[in-house]
């Protein structure tokens, strides 16, 4: 396989698999969003569609506890709410996120939209679990 044939398919498989703003790591399989996953998800979009690849960060900050946690899964559809009150796993994830984000940001492959996340009032109250200062 090309890397043309290699880049388009990784391309229709996150499209393919894109549930209006998150991505699901396969169909059929695992229909909610992966903390994990989603780190990379956002790392192949950043390749094609800048503003995708923030969203899918966006949605995964959604689900941010109020201790700043981020958990390893977002139930976004047809799940009960589970003990910690949350549509969430009741456990959190290395952080990979700060990570990539740290990366993408430094490398250039991605720039600060205007309005983000870490902009927002009351959003990412937990700074150290998700981006370096």
């Amino acid at each position: 396989m090309s890397h043309a044939e290699l880049d388009q398919t990784a391309k229709s498989i996150l499209t393919e698999n894109d549930q209006g703003g998150y991505t699901i790591p396969t169909k059929g399989l695992y229909p909610y969003q992966w903390n994990w996953d989603s780190v990379f998800v956002a790392l192949g979009f950043a390749e094609f569609d800048r503003d995708r690849a923030w969203r899918e960060i966006e949605m995964l900050f959604e689900g941010q506890w109020r201790d700043g946690m981020v958990p390893h899964i977002l139930f976004r559809k047809d799940f009960p709410v589970l003990r910690s009150g949350e549509p969430t796993a009741d456990r959190s994830q290395v952080p990979a996120i700060h990570s990539l984000l740290w990366q993408l940001l430094l490398s250039g492959i991605l720039s600060m939209p205007k309005k983000t996340l870490f902009q927002e009032p009351g959003r990412l109250s937990g700074r150290p679990h998700c981006c370096p200062v």
